[in-house]
């Protein structure tokens, strides 16, 4: 009975029982049966949980890569596997280091091979730099975000550096005539304030400013319109005179003719008349 009772013991203590490292200080450090390892907490709830209780940013969990290379290359970081077997890893994310300090940028790298390859610093999908620029599709980004390839959206919202052309409509904004415009086009090959064919290939087109000015044109257009619309209501209108104006000389004309005709008709009646 008693070895009975003293294997069910050992069975029991080395179902619950865990490994725990301690010091003076810290609530130490605790590995579960469950594979479930602690730093920081007594309960971890995942296969690595750390816990600290500091105010402010808490790096609680370091990588390191002690290479002295900073010319680019050298990279440390984590991957992922989804696999039951082998050591492909086809994602991670680690750090490039490309200046002293262990300065460097932060690279996501997905790999879609079928094959036992490994993620590689040439399969980097998106870039953070030092300056905070971010890169899609490439690695040396040189604004907040550039992406190399189409970007799908629903909606894109654009701060205009520019006031909006409203002032186009101000009974004292400056509208350059037709005649102007026209020399204008002839001889540049494009409208005035907007770039041309080479400047955009060069340096692109700031979507802000590019829609503000092609309202501005689409607006100084509208103008145009209203201005040739007045002018053809007025030709109208002249013509309309005119015609009323010839029309009623021709009734004039007419009333003229007929009564020339009916005295020449009396006159001819009574001289016939008077022959006989």
């Amino acid at each position: 009975m008693k070895k009975i009772i003293l294997i069910a013991a050992l069975v029991i203590n080395a179902t619950l029982a865990r490994a725990q490292w301690t010091t003076a200080s810290t609530a130490g450090n605790y590995s579960l049966p469950t594979g479930n390892a602690g730093i920081g907490t007594t309960a971890p709830a995942t296969k690595l949980h750390v816990l600290v209780y500091n105010d402010g940013l808490n790096i609680t969990t370091g990588l390191q890569n002690q290479s002295s290379n900073q010319n680019g290359g050298t990279a440390v970081g984590i991957g992922f596997l989804n696999e039951c077997c082998g050591s492909w890893w086809k994602a991670a994310i680690v750090h490039e280091r490309t200046n002293a300090y262990g300065v460097g940028s932060l690279k996501f790298l997905v790999s879609g091979t079928t094959d036992a390859s490994t993620v590689s610093l040439a399969d980097t999908k998106m870039t953070i730099l030092p300056s905070g620029n971010v890169g899609i599709g490439t690695t040396g980004p040189d604004q907040k975000l550039t992406v190399n390839g189409t970007i799908h959206s629903t909606q894109v919202k654009v701060d205009l550096n520019m006031p909006a052309p409203d002032y186009v409509f101000n009974t004292d904004y400056n509208l350059i005539n037709l005649n102007e415009l026209k020399n204008y086009v002839a001889k540049y090959h494009h409208l005035p304030e907007i770039p041309s064919a080479a400047q955009m290939a060069k340096n692109g087109i700031d979507l802000g400013d590019m829609n503000t000015i092609l309202l501005k044109k689409v607006e100084e257009l509208t103008l145009y319109l209203i201005e040739k619309e007045q002018q053809i209501k007025e030709i109208k209108e002249t013509q309309q005179n005119e015609n009323q104006k010839l029309q009623e000389q021709l009734k004039i004309m007419q009333d003229q003719l007929r009564n020339i005709i009916s005295k020449k008709t009396k006159y001819l009646k009574k001289k016939r008349f008077t022959r006989r």
